[in-house]
């Protein structure tokens, strides 16, 4: 799915769950910074990648010099390998339900190769845990009392 985002930018979103933003204009990190005003047009962009309310950035792209959790200053060739990466991340699959206090937590594993690589709990859109060893019932339930608490 593509979305404009206002008129300096936009969001590409892949079948894993990736979100691209490409932005470009003087509040980003690129050769428009410090033009005024606006243009509708720049020679680089910046670059960031997240899914599910988590940056990936710095997991999809390695070893690039990183703004936070973006990559600034990235032309027109760069950007394409980028967004093939984006695209190639693996996507969270969903293992299992677990109920504790009478709430539901989706069990999730990131495929890699022919196993999980990494398991997350998510309670209403939120991580609970993540690990890259498989969750247990009794991890689960330590962290989902640790997040009620903390949200409530």
């Amino acid at each position: 799915m593509f979305r404009v985002t206002g008129s300096y930018g936009f969001h590409v979103t892949f079948s894993n769950g990736v979100t691209a933003s490409v932005q470009f204009s003087n509040d980003h990190c690129c050769s428009a910074r410090h033009q005024s005003p606006r243009e509708s047009s720049c020679p680089n962009a910046e670059v960031a990648f997240f899914r599910d309310k988590t940056w990936l950035t710095k997991e999809i792209v390695q070893n690039r010099r990183y703004v936070d959790d973006i990559i600034g200053h990235v032309s027109p060739d760069d950007l394409i390998p980028l967004l093939v990466a984006a695209a190639a991340y693996p996507a969270w699959t969903p293992i299992e339900t677990m109920f504790f206090q009478g709430k539901a937590l989706d069990i999730y594993g990131r495929v890699a190769g022919d196993r999980y690589d990494e398991y997350k709990a998510v309670f209403n859109g939120y991580d609970v845990v993540t690990s890259f060893c498989p969750l247990s019932r009794v991890v689960v339930d330590a962290y989902f009392k640790k997040f009620c608490e903390r949200t409530e």
